[in-house]
């Protein structure tokens, strides 16, 4: 667990992974003491769909995804979507709305659940509630330029286990907690930025940007504050762990 307390202050800020194996029954007590005792509890964006509109998730025709990817990499992608039983309506989907309809759909074979987000807010008050950011993350990856989406289908497509890979190694560090676990999400972090440069750079690096005055305000407060974000937000020199210490706000392992 990646949970901290802003030093001098009754605040903290957790680090959180957005998908947990079913068969994990509960979360961390002192992640639960925390937000059992703040008044407020900040999330990344509503996690139940309840937030702003996303992004339309379907090309404008006569576009199609076959006439926007390479060849080999549809090839690949329609067959992945034929073995999972996926609808006809494929080839009309944007290639990051392809690539998200097959990451869910084997996420679904793969055993997971919704993660601590989605379980936290559902546990939390209307009242005590929050969001950071007033719009859907699915944006960034729509306003990504269609190579970068296309590398991202290509990936999933010519190698569909990959994902369950990477998101077994987040939810063993977000567990293992520490310096390592910080380690691992750095490392992450880097993948996708060398992977997908436009979109890190809106989903990571601009939204900690966007969140840090919010943050800072919350802070400000006496009464006690839960702040809830995406462990990857947390690590490396751009992550909210950094920029906190950097505004004169350090923070202590809990």
């Amino acid at each position: 667990m990646l949970l901290y307390r802003i030093a001098d202050t009754p605040h903290h800020i957790a680090g959180t992974v957005h998908v947990l194996p079913s068969d994990a029954t509960s979360l961390p007590a002192e992640l639960c003491a925390v937000h059992g005792a703040a008044g407020t509890v900040a999330f990344e964006y509503p996690p139940d769909g309840s937030g702003g509109a996303g992004p339309e998730p379907f090309l404008d025709p006569p576009a199609l995804l076959r006439t926007l990817v390479p060849e080999e990499t549809y090839r690949a992608a329609d067959a992945l979507r034929r073995r999972l039983g996926l609808g006809d309506n494929f080839d009309h989907l944007k290639p990051w709305a392809a690539t998200r309809d097959l990451m869910v759909t084997l996420m679904g074979g793969w055993d997971y659940k919704p993660g601590v987000d989605a379980q936290l807010w559902a546990a939390t008050d209307l009242n005590r509630r929050i969001t950071l950011d007033d719009e859907d993350a699915r944006w960034a990856f729509d306003r990504a330029p269609i190579d970068e989406q296309a590398a991202g289908l290509a990936r999933i497509a010519n190698d569909p286990d990959d994902g369950k890979r990477r998101i077994s190694k987040m939810v063993a560090a977000w567990r293992m907690g520490g310096l390592l676990a910080l380690e691992v999400f750095e490392t992450e972090m880097h993948v996708m930025a060398e992977r997908a440069p436009t979109v890190s750079k809106a989903l990571m690096d601009d939204r900690n940007a966007l969140w840090m005055p919010k943050i800072q305000g919350l802070v400000a407060r006496l009464e006690p504050a839960l702040i809830l974000v995406g462990s990857g937000h947390l690590a490396g020199p751009a992550g909210l762990l950094a920029r906190l210490e950097r505004s004169g706000l350090p923070v202590v392992p809990v």
